[in-house]
């Protein structure tokens, strides 16, 4: 996915979680998400998932795009989340 979003900005995230066979299913501990910057593995910023209420295996992240939380104009971020 790719997103342009001015500086200052929240961006949210959602996403579902599988059991091995597909089934959407809670996690079994609360995931995690990293950002990352460019094309390197270095995190430039962390945070922890919530679960949405009366939705099974539905989680949320709000990812706020300011300069305290390492983003820059001009640079690129990706995002890994970890169940």
């Amino acid at each position: 996915m790719n997103l342009n979003v001015n500086l200052g900005r929240t961006v949210y995230f959602d996403f579902v979680c599988h059991t091995g066979l597909g089934a959407v299913s809670d996690a079994d501990s609360t995931p995690t998400v990293e950002v990352f910057e460019d094309d390197t593995d270095t995190t430039v910023y962390a945070l922890t998932a919530t679960k949405r209420s009366s939705k099974t295996g539905n989680y949320r992240v709000p990812v706020a795009c300011t300069a305290a939380n390492g983003f820059e104009i001009g640079k690129s971020r990706s995002e890994e989340r970890r169940v």
